[in-house]
């Protein structure tokens, strides 16, 4: 979904933070089976408004180019079913709560703060909104533990927050990294492993990079997202799934995916990247396509553990974490 330069940027990264390693260099963007597109999808029959509007697995939906719809299109039925099934109440209660609310508290609230007075009044506005939405977030994560609200609450903040664009340069700290208005799988993953290091110690950047052979050809992929103890989020497509590597990794590989949906471990949320004027948009004028990376997780899923893909959990980098019980933090300026 990227065009390669992002991966120079990360050697870069990887140079500047040595705590990370070197492997930091390819797997920090999600880049889903084949080349990353460069343009914008044009089908050649017209009617490309109502393209847009298609199911992202139908043969005939605009897509970016490079993307493998075979993968896809090979899903079961009911796992493309469960991924695209979005309810209005969901896509109205999720504008509502979360979507520009992170980036209202910055040009508010956090304008002119930095520092520990910054991850300070930070901390109590996720609080403050936390309790205004508890009852909304109980209906939508049933299963998930009230003292764990918090961390889907931090995943929607995150969803709600970026426009989906690949960003060069890497933030000086956690207070510039929030303050972009656009990133992709590297901000997004780092972001909310950030917010969630305020109130816990177990956030981690997770980075997995599958490259395995199928029966439908070579799936390769890097991709960035975050984790706690019992817990892995994906902000990019506002996924939540009740597990952690080691468990997934006991479940046969072709049937992860499906025995965690049936066993109700994971949780969807309204997907913004999916709007059709949102994709239209991404698609059109910047090459990416986040929304459609949700359908990919089955493969994802299916790559962890296998010969030639990696995964990895990584400490927050120094220059992104916040300063905590009024000391100073590493990296701020």
């Amino acid at each position: 979904m990227t065009d390669r330069p992002k991966i120079f940027k990360l050697v870069v990264l990887s140079a500047v933070i040595v705590v990370i390693g070197p492997a930091i260099a390819i797997v920090l963007h999600s880049r889903p089976t084949g080349r990353p597109a460069t343009k914008a999808a044009s089908p050649q029959d017209g009617g490309i408004e109502e393209k847009y509007r298609l199911p992202p697995y139908s043969p005939k939906s605009a897509w970016c180019k490079g993307f493998a719809r075979r993968f896809v299109l090979a899903n079961p039925a009911r796992v493309n079913e469960f991924l695209w099934r979005e309810k209005k109440t969901a896509q109205a209660d999720f504008r509502r709560a979360y979507e520009g609310t992170l980036r209202m508290w910055l040009a508010e609230d956090l304008r002119d703060l930095s520092g520990t007075e910054f991850a300070k009044t930070l901390k109590r506005k996720i609080e403050e909104s936390l309790k205004a939405d508890t009852p909304m977030l109980k209906r939508y994560y049933p299963r998930v533990g009230e003292k764990d609200l918090l961390l889907v609450h931090v995943n929607n903040l995150v969803h709600g927050h970026y426009e989906f664009k690949t960003t060069y340069g890497q933030p000086e700290n956690a207070e510039s990294l929030l303050r972009q208005l656009t990133g992709d799988c590297s901000e997004l993953g780092q972001a909310g492993a950030v917010l969630v290091s305020l109130f816990r110690e177990d956030a981690k950047i997770f980075l997995f990079c599958s490259d395995y052979q199928t029966e439908l050809g070579q799936f390769q992929t890097d991709h960035c997202i975050y984790v706690t103890k019992d817990y892995i989020f994906d902000p990019v497509v506002n996924m939540v799934i009740r597990s952690d590597l080691k468990q997934i990794l006991e479940i046969a590989p072709e049937k992860r995916f499906e025995s965690l949906m049936d066993n109700g471990r994971i949780y969807l949320f309204h997907n913004r990247y999916l709007i059709p004027d949102v994709r239209k948009k991404c698609i059109k004028s910047y090459g990416t396509d986040g929304g459609v990376l949700v359908f990919y997780y089955p493969w994802y899923l299916r790559g962890f553990g296998l010969k030639g893909s990696k995964e990895r959990h990584m400490d927050i980098p120094q220059n992104l974490i916040f300063a905590r019980n009024g000391k100073s933090g590493q990296g701020h300026r």
